[in-house]
């Protein structure tokens, strides 16, 4: 876990968008260059990555490989597959690494060697080392009028299968963590919403007032699902999504921007584009 400030306090707004569960290199490639050129485009963004960034292996697999430690040079031969994945995606991030404000990790992810996770070699890749948050970063963005709280996490806490299941999480992560704005990947569905307030005390008056929290789940660009059907000739290897009959993932840019006016009131814009 990590705290971060970020200083744009010459800003009066910014837009966050943040991007997860790429799973590099099996993505869709034409629709992630479509998100980096809207991030590019637009002088108030900023960037945080969710977690799954890379198709690695996942829990019990990835433990079971990890586990042998007779064999260095297997060991090592793997590590330097994944790194040169790592590398393919830093290049491609690159131009955005500056509007980068957090990296947390997945569920999908590698294990090097020497202790790092893909994930935080991403950033180091990249010259934003520092942005590592691990499992869950907590960051303050500072305005000209005031400040917003961010919370960054891979999966906000259990979740089911339906979509109600899934916010309930959310829910339950607001419980736990003082935030104004949740931001989770995992579940490849795609969704943002002021779904709760909580009622305040006025930092500067005797007054009554709400504190709005916003929810956000930021989607895939991973489709999950093949494009046509099994033929009946071919090595039976299915999806993952199908084994597990989950829904397709929802791909598309999604964002908030946030205004702080001169009275210290937050206003969040909430976008969907999908793709």
């Amino acid at each position: 876990m990590k705290v971060s400030s970020i200083d744009t306090r010459k800003l009066n707004d910014f837009t966050l968008y943040p991007l997860s569960d790429v799973h590099w290199p099996e993505h869709d490639h034409e629709k992630l260059k479509e998100w980096r050129d809207v991030v590019l485009g637009d002088k108030t963004a900023l960037v945080t990555l969710g977690g799954d960034m890379f198709d690695f292996a996942r829990g019990k697999y990835r433990n079971h490989i990890v586990s042998y430690t007779e064999d260095n040079n297997s060991r090592r031969a793997i590590d330097e597959l994944a790194y040169s994945k790592v590398d393919g995606f830093a290049d491609f991030l690159r131009p955005v690494k500056d509007k980068i404000i957090g990296v947390c990790v997945g569920n999908h992810f590698w294990p090097f060697a020497n202790g790092r996770v893909s994930d935080q070699e991403l950033a180091i890749q990249m010259g934003v080392g520092e942005k590592f948050v691990g499992a869950l970063g907590l960051f303050r963005v500072d305005l000209k009028h005031g400040s917003v709280r961010i919370a960054l996490h891979h999966d906000a806490g259990r979740r089911g299968g339906t979509a109600s299941a899934d916010m309930l999480a959310f829910q339950h992560w607001s419980h736990n963590v003082a935030s104004d704005i949740y931001l989770a990947g995992h579940t490849h569905r795609q969704y943002a919403g002021i779904y709760q307030t909580k009622i305040t005390i006025d930092d500067k008056q005797d007054k009554i007032s709400d504190q709005k929290l916003v929810f956000l789940r930021s989607g895939a660009f991973l489709r999950g699902y093949a494009d046509s059907v099994l033929n009946h000739e071919d090595p039976y290897v299915p999806d993952y999504a199908e084994v597990a009959m989950l829904p397709p993932s929802v791909m598309g840019i999604i964002s908030v921007a946030v205004e702080i006016s001169p009275s210290g009131k937050i206003y969040y814009t909430l976008k969907q584009r999908t793709l």
